[in-house]
């Protein structure tokens, strides 16, 4: 090798050796397993929809929430009024998602409007953390959002980019 032509002292070659060589197919690598000391609080969800498509999110909340409760702790639904439909406007036509709420046995919301209006709490008195949207036809204003400790999340079926 060319540190073994070079006259260099074996104390200061073996060294440099040690630099130039390859790592071997069975280097170790080690990489701490311990989980963080921070853990996230559980998601208390509001979640505000609409119509059809917002069922299948609901639906995938409620089943991550079932199967994992330390991670989706509670989901609150809300949902605008009924409309009123039909020959004379007579009929209320209540939106999907409230009916979907009621099979899941999850705490309903009923407004139309954010105004005066501020976030729930949970059966537990503990505040909602997470806003998630979803098709759901009103803007969730900056005051609710910043109430939430983690903000919102909007979903919005669009073919848009």
């Amino acid at each position: 090798m060319l540190l073994q032509r070079l006259a260099v002292p074996s104390g200061i070659r073996s060294s440099l050796s040690s630099l130039t060589r390859k790592p071997s197919a069975f280097t170790r690598c080690s990489y701490s397993t311990q989980p963080e000391a921070k853990v996230s609080d559980p998601l208390r969800i509001l979640f505000c929809g609409s119509d059809v498509f917002s069922c299948y999110s609901l639906k995938a909340l409620h089943a991550e929430h079932k199967a994992n409760p330390g991670l989706i702790k509670s989901i609150d639904v809300m949902v605008r009024p009924g409309k009123a439909v039909g020959r004379g406007y007579k009929e209320i036509r209540q939106v999907p998602i409230q009916n979907l709420a009621e099979e899941l046995s999850l705490s309903i919301h009923v407004r139309d409007t954010f105004t005066g209006w501020s976030l729930p709490q949970t059966p537990d008195g503990e505040p909602i953390n997470l806003i998630v949207a979803v098709s759901f036809g009103l803007f969730v204003p900056p005051r609710c959002l910043n109430q939430a400790k983690y903000g919102g999340l909007n979903v919005h079926p669009s073919l848009l980019p």
